[in-house]
């Protein structure tokens, strides 16, 4: 099932797994391809690695990185599907203020970065700041454009995200200039000239704690935006459309229905749209003292929603905990993952599908090492036509519990109806010995497209992989360098 990768065809040199080798033998080296070019492995940190991918196989990751002590944020980028990476990284901002938590749209006219800066702030806050690039990220805006309406930094404004359709930018964050935090978003026709900033959250402005906005647009004109709020008491999800591009929204809703608004904790959501549907899905306290997998749906752009929240994971009610889920939407089908700690002190991975109200095939377990003998964690949803994947960060290998982890996945071919026997590692170095974080996957054109932060330089680097799905990460055989 495995094949072997020619390193050259990459463009980049390929990271060695082992040292002190001699002669003219053989030598492992990765397969994984590292990202940011920082020069000495161990001279920065980068971090926040994120993951956009454009219709036509255009792939960006950004990141934001410390090298030569200035905090930047970083793009490397693919023309070509992942197999050919630029040779040196760009930078993305100008400014001279520390940067944050970067994100990355795209589509086949530009690419589009946000993140949080504190450039404008004598006490540290966050703004939030866009730049933009018509030509792949050769070159940029010559200044950052400020998108929110606070050029003194007089406030904190956090968890900055984007998307793209075409030119269109269409932007979503956090902030607390009334108090508490409220959500904002705003929405740009050119890539350069923004719209006034919108409040969508309608409790009172400052008086609730409204976080973590996601934001997602369809193509044609509709802008939706999903987050947690607590102006009931605790957690609780909501939801704002726009119809009109994103320059205004309709009221927001709330859609965690079937408890009292406020009861228990709503949290964690992601949401995907397709067409006319869309669906959110989070963990949710509200059955006992373990969380479950609950997911609301609209048939109609969310201009109306289902009055109660559905319940995806199927064991027993609110006795064991199921959390973190991710969810893709593709031809009105829902497809989730979440991680679950039923089989045992560990958590597993599981998947189902849902049209409507109405799920497919019974859930099924993905990871396939011994149930809840170890962890498998924050599972990300990949679908292209008929095929799924699931990828996840696996600690099978970690026999020290020093919180390393590999990358595993696991597919089908028929829409989610079945899985493979047996899950597969899609990185590629001796396993259980780094961390591997903020996460990132695609699937197009029967390939797997993976981003991630790694720990395995002994400082925090940007790696990517790319295979052929059914196949698994392999250290290449290269020749030794001669002894001297």
């Amino acid at each position: 099932m495995g094949r072997w990768f020619d390193f050259r065809a990459y463009g980049l040199v390929a990271v060695a797994m082992f040292s002190g080798c001699t002669g003219r033998g053989k030598v492992q080296v990765s397969s994984d391809i590292r990202l940011d070019h920082v020069g000495d492995p161990d001279s920065a940190d980068s971090a926040g690695t994120r993951m956009c991918v454009t219709p036509a196989g255009a792939i960006y990751v950004v990141w934001q990185d410390d090298r030569d002590a200035s905090s930047g944020v970083w793009l490397n980028s693919s023309a070509d599907g992942g197999i050919t990476w630029r040779s040196d990284d760009v930078r993305v901002n100008h400014g001279d203020g520390r940067v944050f938590e970067p994100d990355v749209g795209c589509s086949d006219q530009g690419v589009f970065v946000v993140w949080e800066d504190d450039r404008d702030s004598v006490i540290e806050n966050h703004n939030i700041y866009y730049n933009r690039s018509w030509d792949g990220g050769d070159t940029w805006l010559d200044a950052d454009v400020l998108v929110e309406d606070d050029p003194q930094g007089a406030s904190m404004s956090l968890g900055a995200r984007v998307v793209a359709d075409g030119v269109k930018v269409y932007i979503t964050w956090f902030e607390a200039f009334r108090g508490g935090y409220d959500i904002i978003a705003t929405a740009s026709h050119d890539g350069e000239a923004f719209y006034p900033q919108v409040r969508l959250d309608s409790g009172a402005p400052g008086a609730a704690y409204s976080a973590w906005p996601q934001i997602r647009s369809d193509g044609a004109g509709h802008v939706y935006v999903v987050w947690e709020d607590s102006r009931d008491g605790n957690s609780d999800i909501y939801f704002a459309a726009s119809y009109d591009d994103g320059f205004t929204f309709e009221p927001d809703v709330r859609v965690d229905g079937g408890d009292q608004p406020g009861q228990f904790n709503s949290f964690s959501p992601r949401f995907d749209a397709d067409g006319s549907r869309i669906y959110v899905v989070w963990s949710d306290d509200r059955n006992g003292d373990k969380r479950d997998i609950l997911m609301n749906w609209s048939p109609n752009r969310g201009v109306t929603w289902q009055p109660n929240a559905v319940r995806v994971d199927s064991d027993a009610v609110g006795f064991h905990e199921s959390r973190y889920p991710d969810v893709i939407v593709r031809d009105g089908t829902a497809y989730f993952a979440w991680e679950d700690a039923r089989t045992g002190a560990g958590y597993d991975i599981y998947f189902r599908t849902a049209m409507d109200s109405a799920f497919g095939a019974p859930e099924v377990r993905l990871d396939t090492d011994a149930e809840g003998a170890n962890n498998s964690l924050m599972p990300r949803v990949a679908v292209d036509g008929s095929q799924v994947a699931v990828l996840w960060q696996e600690r099978r290998y970690d026999s020290e519990s020093l919180g390393y982890n590999d990358l595993y996945y696991n597919f089908s071919t028929d829409g989610g109806t079945s899985f493979e026997r047996d899950d597969l590692r899609l990185d590629n170095m001796t396993p259980g010995r780094s961390f591997k974080v903020d996460v990132e996957v695609a699937l197009r054109g029967g390939d797997v497209l993976a981003s991630w932060t790694d720990g395995r330089s002994g400082t925090a680097d940007v790696y990517f992989h790319r295979l052929a799905l059914g196949d698994e990460g392999e250290f290449i055989l290269v020749d030794a360098p001669r002894s001297e």
